[in-house]
């Protein structure tokens, strides 16, 4: 016949989530079917919406906790196990096992119905026995708690209580074995007897005490005496080494003094000629980079210009634009461009042709996409707000490569959205609120909205009407401040390291899109003069990339 298992047992082994130790709370079961608290979930999602599985260490790709399917067994069961614990009554009866017990017998520590009672009194062994209502009980426990102890009965007359300690055969006894086996022997009470043995634990106790004090102090004094030795130990052993050593250094320094003339007049020669050779390699990788740097921007915004001047009636065929804003590649190494005007986001190869176009619709205003930034997952971040006389609606969708809206947020904060950017190393989205004059922050998961950084003013960290916005390798925000005609660089929390303008008369006019490359150079698009920029890192002058309308023109 099978075990019967407990209910608590169930409860423990079956039932504990393995990351926060308690009972499951919206379990939900991961791709390598083990089984989590939705909640332990959220907290082990790390920021590129991976999970290391507490159980089998495998790494899961999770996109959304909540989407997971849920342990419909777990759920179950706890229900089971709640449903009986709002079913179950009062204690049952030990005699009978069926009905719920009313007195208890404190003798026998065990629990009986009216019926049982009666039979419990009755019956010879027990009829002596002390039996109590449970409300009388629970009162004697207030006034004594050890009225629950169950009493012990004689070993010659198992229905008789010991009351009597036969002091000759230190045993427990009854008042029936003073006739029979204990007849004559001095006999006192069972209570005095307690005390008596009590007093003798006590003065045990205390004796062992100061044993063990006494232990204790030797056991420390020998500890002092190994302490000590190790030390004279230790000193004689570190002497003798000192003394080897000077001498093995005496040695050596001969020696060494020749080598180290050799070796730094060697050093010296390869540091003057490695210096020459290094000078000589950066100036080639930067000219190569420059050129390559000027070759592709000037072709690209010469591609617009032409299909801008020859196609001005058919701007809503693909790959035609109609005022172009934001620009992004994304994982696939397509550019995805915001095309304002034509209420669409569309995707072009690196050679011009149109792959697709994003739409959206169902919104109170038409969708005008400003800017769009691309997450490692290949997520499209689009602000959709006002340019111009052309309203939108002042909020940022989120979506797949294929036009799924997942979720738009910023609605309740955003006045007016601009330039989007990513910083994947905190998993922050930031948003450039250019009526606002401010960034605004928000997570990537869940697009909770965190803080704004910014007011309206020139100060530091304070903008007028700010555009476009960038994240370099190290985290740091890259915005461009139009009305201050400045582009500020601060770090990833919003605290401003320093600000630029442009070269040579130290202004930028009307600035639009800003950028990085891999090696953290800062490229601004500087529109009223028909010029992209270069600089360094630290906001330092490199050269001008591209420049002159016949090259650059605003009117794309």
């Amino acid at each position: 016949m099978a075990a019967k298992i407990s209910v608590e047992k169930i409860d423990e082994d079956l039932l504990t989530c393995s990351v926060c130790l308690e009972r499951y709370k919206n379990p939900k079961i991961l791709p390598c079917h083990h089984t989590f608290c939705e909640q332990c979930l959220m907290k082990l999602k790390g920021p590129r919406s991976t999970i290391k599985c507490p159980n089998c260490r495998e790494h899961l790709s999770v996109s959304n906790i909540r989407e997971l399917p849920p342990s419909t067994i777990i759920n179950s069961v706890i229900d089971i196990i709640e449903e009986q614990k709002r079913h179950r009554g009062d204690k049952t009866c030990h005699g009978c096992e069926e009905n719920s017990s009313t007195n208890r017998c404190v003798d026998c520590a065990m629990d009986f119905c009216t019926t049982c009672t009666k039979v419990h009194s009755k019956m010879p062994v027990s009829r002596h026995h002390r039996i109590m209502t449970v409300e009388e009980l629970e009162k004697a426990k207030l006034r004594d708690k050890s009225i629950t102890l169950v009493s012990v009965c004689c070993t010659s007359h198992q229905d008789k209580l010991t009351e009597l300690y036969c002091e000759k055969c230190q045993v427990p006894i009854c008042h029936l074995c003073l006739r029979s086996n204990h007849k004559g022997h001095t006999v006192i009470d069972i209570h005095g007897a307690a005390d008596i043995f009590f007093q003798m634990a006590t003065d045990h106790i205390k004796l062992l005490k100061v044993k063990q004090s006494e232990a204790n102090q030797s056991q420390i004094n020998a500890a002092k005496r190994t302490e000590e030795l190790s030390k004279q130990h230790l000193h004689q052993k570190q002497q003798i080494k000192k003394h080897s050593q000077e001498n093995i250094e005496k040695l050596i320094k001969i020696i060494k003094q020749e080598e180290n003339s050799h070796l730094c007049k060697l050093k010296t020669d390869y540091d003057k000629m490695n210096e020459e050779i290094t000078r000589q390699m950066h100036q080639y990788e930067t000219t190569e980079e420059l050129l390559t740097t000027n070759t592709r921007i000037i072709t690209c915004y010469k591609y617009f210009n032409e299909i801008s001047k020859k196609h001005r009636g058919t701007r809503q065929e693909p790959g035609m634009f109609d005022h172009p804003l934001g620009v992004t590649i994304n994982t696939c190494g397509d550019i995805v461009v915001a095309d304002n005007r034509n209420e669409r986001v569309q995707v072009i190869d690196i050679y011009g042709r149109p792959k697709s176009q994003l739409q959206f619709t169902g919104y109170s205003k038409p969708v005008r996409p400003i800017d769009v930034a691309v997450s490692v997952d290949n997520t499209y971040f689009i602000t959709d707000g006002t340019w111009g006389f052309h309203r939108g609606n002042n909020q940022v969708i989120v979506c797949n490569q294929y036009g799924k809206v997942i979720q738009c947020f910023g609605g309740k904060e955003l006045q007016n959205p601009r330039g989007i950017a990513i910083n994947h190393n905190n998993g922050i989205v930031y948003v450039v609120d250019r009526d606002a004059h401010c960034i605004r922050l928000y997570e990537i998961i869940g697009f909770k909205y965190i803080k704004s950084v910014g007011i309206k003013d020139q100060g530091s960290c304070q903008f007028e009407y700010p555009m476009f916005i960038a994240v370099n390798s190290r985290g740091c925000i890259i915005v461009s401040d139009v009305g201050n005609h400045r582009i500020q660089v601060l770090t990833s929390d919003g605290v401003l390291m320093f600000a630029f303008s442009g070269r040579p008369n130290d202004k930028f006019d009307c600035l639009r899109g800003v950028t990085t490359d891999k090696n953290d150079n800062i490229y601004v698009c500087d529109a009223n003069k028909h010029r992209v920029q270069m600089f360094n890192s630290k906001g330092e002058f490199i050269t001008n990339i591209a420049s002159g309308s016949d090259v650059l023109n605003t009117e794309v």
